[in-house]
């Protein structure tokens, strides 16, 4: 049986309990997956500078990051950026697992289609997909700058996520390792 507590093990902030995060340690880490957000703010905000200069600077962040987390994606050795998670889709998120992702690429003709989307914006030019292409030749500077804010957040990053939850779910029932990584 356990001893009583005494008067001053009463008063204490402390739980008389072992802290369960002092045990945990976790299989995966996330920091390089965390980073992204930050590039996405740091993208976003160089694109509010409404300038030519903004958009160039947010292009940067877009292929290299801005924020040096350590991490690769899926194993290969590439660094994890905003650009990484189209360009190197084959790699991480296979369209097998993932209806959405098969979706999308049946539609634009090629798994990289939100690079080409982004690449597109910032250069001012047209885009080359089975569908959906759009001439951004016409469009001013602020709209090029919307179209690389949202097809960042929209085609790269949710798709990034929607695509790894789908391939967790499809690898789960194998209890594979790599299902961890994707989720």
């Amino acid at each position: 049986l356990a001893s009583p507590a005494s008067a001053a093990e009463t008063n204490s902030t402390e739980s008389p309990q072992p802290s369960f995060l002092n045990r945990y340690t976790p299989s995966t880490d996330v920091d390089d997956i965390a980073a992204l957000d930050l590039d996405q703010r740091s993208i976003v905000a160089k694109l509010a500078s409404g300038t030519f200069l903004g958009l160039k600077e947010a292009e940067e962040i877009y292929s290299n990051g801005r924020f040096d987390a350590p991490g690769d994606d899926g194993g290969d050795g590439t660094k994890i950026t905003v650009q990484s998670l189209s360009t190197n889709v084959e790699g991480a998120i296979k369209p097998v697992d993932s209806a959405t992702l098969a979706m999308f690429e049946r539609y634009y003709g090629s798994t990289d289609y939100a690079d080409k989307w982004i690449r597109a914006s910032i250069d001012g030019a047209e885009t080359t997909f089975a569908n959906g292409n759009a001439d951004f030749s016409k469009f001013g500077l602020a709209g090029r700058a919307e179209s690389v804010r949202y097809g960042t957040a929209v085609l790269n990053i949710w798709m990034a996520v929607v695509g790894r939850l789908e391939t967790a779910a499809f690898l789960c029932p194998s209890f594979a390792s790599s299902s961890i990584m994707k989720w």
